[in-house]
């Protein structure tokens, strides 16, 4: 079974572009939320359209009270360091983050990451999502949502979108 550990950027951008659904097709196991992100993904300020797709998949999450947090850097917000202590007790197959330090905390502890760009790479390999769906994604991403990423990175997740 793939357990995935997921963080609220990749989610959040999945819910915009209307592709939480990819989730369950490349992780066929459960999707382990922390309790924290989940509140941060039910927070007022979220648009309605994207509230509504979030709360529809926490449903089928499971969300998890982290009651013991390690990792207490100043660096990492209470949501990043509950993922990290969740990805270290559960070993999940993928951790899902787009956040930098979240994601080098994981490969130093020996954990596979994805982010959004991942997601949308590995449908596209998959079949799940038609090139040109793909493409328009990212360009979404970058152009409406506000991804932040390298030109370099922009370059390569194009090229392999294709």
């Amino acid at each position: 079974m793939s357990v995935l550990v997921a963080d609220a950027s990749p989610l959040i951008f999945l819910a915009k572009l209307d592709l939480l659904r990819l989730l369950g097709s490349l992780f066929p196991g459960p999707v382990l939320v922390p309790a924290s992100i989940g509140l941060e993904l039910s927070q007022p300020h979220v648009p309605v359209v994207e509230a509504r797709r979030l709360r529809l998949f926490l449903r089928r999450c499971r969300v998890v009270s982290v009651d013991r947090v390690e990792f207490a850097s100043s660096a990492l917000s209470q949501g990043d360091r509950e993922v990290l202590t969740l990805a270290c007790r559960e070993r999940p197959a993928v951790v899902l983050t787009d956040d930098s330090l979240v994601r080098r905390g994981a490969l130093a502890e020996g954990l596979r990451v994805a982010g959004t760009l991942g997601v949308l790479i590995r449908a596209r390999t998959a079949g799940l999502l038609p090139a040109a769906d793909a493409r328009q994604a990212l360009d979404d991403l970058v152009g409406q949502h506000g991804l932040r990423i390298s030109v370099a990175l922009y370059q390569e997740a194009s090229r392999r979108l294709e």
